[in-house]
């Protein structure tokens, strides 16, 4: 099994290497199907679980804290 394999990324003109995972099973294969997450992309959706409103998420952009 190789460790690594390559994903296309958003962005990126050639693809991204990833580290496989660690274990493979015969009945059910893992699979990377999407590439990870940008630093931050998703902030706002984490923000609003942890009960923040859309404005003060909102202000965080607009301050940069977020």
């Amino acid at each position: 099994m190789e460790l690594f394999s390559e994903t296309p990324y958003p962005g990126c003109a050639d693809p991204v290497p990833l580290v496989r995972m660690p274990i493979d099973l015969d009945a059910t294969p893992a699979a990377i199907d999407r590439a990870p997450a940008r630093a931050g992309e998703h902030n706002g959706e984490i923000l609003g679980e942890l009960g923040f409103s859309l404005a003060e998420i909102a202000d965080f952009k607009a301050g940069g804290i977020i």
